[in-house]
């Protein structure tokens, strides 16, 4: 009898141990703490959230498989309860380059890594075109200009030598040949009209200016893809090939550079004044900042900054509204700025380029305005043929050695990089589409991924 009451006991107390060990333990997780038995002490649990495209690639911790399933947008997962530290994550798919982090958790902190695209390590060509030295991306398919120098859209051969405005969005496009400029419509290219002769007719009939004014160039109205934007030594002006109408926006004694943002077209004359014309709003500002030193410029698709490049490659980076100008850089040999406005990137001839952040920005790494990462390219990319990827910001283009290649901007630990094609002449991206010409003539086009 002592004996059972004594097993009884120990059985109990044994119950007891459990149910307080097991207790304690569950009361810490949903606390959000784990034990670092490293140190023998309690801390605050991490996290990591991933988010991703294929929706249906595999997520790895630390090389295991995680057993978790993609939250309610489909293309993201929340791994909590995490030791503080350095962790592992990587994402697979068969058929797929796979992607890996090193990531460094803080405690009581979530570490993300958001819009992360697998990419295919095949692409196969949708269609192609053969004898293609150049193209130009439009609505109505790509325009080509073959061995011979001449252009064509759909195998139809249309006026001209080169193609001076293109947009894929637009089916009207500008060609020139010998001096001459050709506005077209895609859609009838049996009909060209001379910019030049219809520029120089309603100068004189509707604004009263006599005589022949060359055109220095001819570049795209930021949104309204049946006006061109017309350039002299000297004015800017304004030519509706649908209504048939020309307005003079700008005039000075000489025009030395010039911008356009999604709204608006910034203009530099010789006494260094800045004039911004807001396409929308109707409305002129001037800003006396002396810009003599400059030699070109471009503008954030919203109009709130520029960089300005002097006749020595510096870089400057002027904020309109603020009216503030500084030094960024020397020795450019590119420089642009993200499609959404919040970076900017300028590169030095020694391969060096600086991501600059033009506005607080929250996504897999925390920067206020005006903070400043590195990136070094390698040896053999040119930086003139960097691209954004417009649907997936945190990766870009790059052409090395022939070699196309996407790489990311996170730079956590080492960067991903990809090379997806060999033996690249000319590349442009649209829609998730890859178009890209080689060196033998071929042009392909090609789906980056699935969804």
């Amino acid at each position: 009898m002592v004996i059972r009451n004594t097993l009884r006991r120990i059985v109990f107390l044994a119950f007891i141990t459990l149910f307080l060990v097991v207790g304690t333990y569950l009361t810490i997780k949903m606390l959000g703490f784990v034990i670092d038995t490293k140190h023998m002490q309690l801390t605050k649990a991490s996290g990591i959230f991933v988010s991703f495209t294929p929706s249906d690639s595999i997520l790895y911790l630390d090389g295991d498989e995680y057993p978790g399933k993609v939250g309610f947008m489909g293309k993201d997962i929340y791994v909590p309860g995490l030791m503080p530290g350095t962790h592992t994550v990587s994402l697979k798919k068969d058929g797929y380059y796979d992607w890996n982090k090193e990531l460094t958790l803080e405690s009581g902190r979530v570490a993300s890594a958001k819009d992360v695209t697998l990419w295919p390590k095949t692409l196969t060509p949708l269609a192609s075109s053969t004898d293609v030295s150049s193209f130009w991306l439009t609505k109505n398919g790509p325009l080509t200009k073959n061995s011979k120098g001449q252009l064509a859209i759909n195998k139809t051969k249309i006026k001209g030598k080169n193609v001076i405005l293109s947009n894929s969005d637009s089916k009207f496009v500008v060609t020139s040949d010998a001096g001459a400029y050709y506005f077209m419509d895609l859609d009838n290219t049996s009909t060209t009209i001379n910019v030049a002769t219809v520029f120089n007719k309603l100068k004189s009939e509707q604004l009263k200016i006599n005589g022949v004014t060359a055109i220095h160039e001819v570049i795209s109205h930021p949104f309204t893809r049946t006006t061109l934007v017309i350039t002299t030594n000297s004015s800017i002006y304004l030519l509706d090939m649908k209504k048939m109408s020309l307005e003079k926006l700008f005039s000075a004694e000489k025009l030395v550079t010039y911008a356009t943002s999604n709204n608006s077209i910034f203009a530099v004359d010789s006494r260094g004044t800045l004039t911004v014309m807001n396409l929308l709003m109707h409305t002129k500002s001037e800003y006396p900042i002396h810009l003599e030193f400059a030699s070109r410029i471009i503008a954030d698709p919203e109009g709130s900054n520029l960089i300005i490049i002097d006749s020595e490659n510096k870089a400057f980076l002027y904020e309109v509204g603020a009216e503030i100008l500084k030094k960024i850089g020397t020795d450019i040999s590119f420089f642009s700025f993200s499609p959404d406005s919040k970076r900017a990137i300028i590169i030095s001839r020694r391969g060096e380029a600086q991501i600059i952040y033009l506005k607080d920005y929250e996504d897999n790494v925390v920067r206020k305005n005006g903070d400043v990462s590195s990136l070094i390219l390698n040896e053999q990319e040119d930086a003139l043929t960097f691209a954004w990827m417009p649907l997936e910001q945190n990766y870009f283009l790059i052409k090395a050695d022939g070699t196309m290649m996407i790489e990311e901007f996170d730079m956590r630990g080492k960067r991903n990089i990809y090379k997806i094609a060999k033996d690249a002449k000319q590349f442009a991206i649209h829609d998730n589409t890859l178009y890209l010409l080689n060196n033998s003539g071929l042009l392909t086009y090609q789906k980056l991924s699935a969804n």
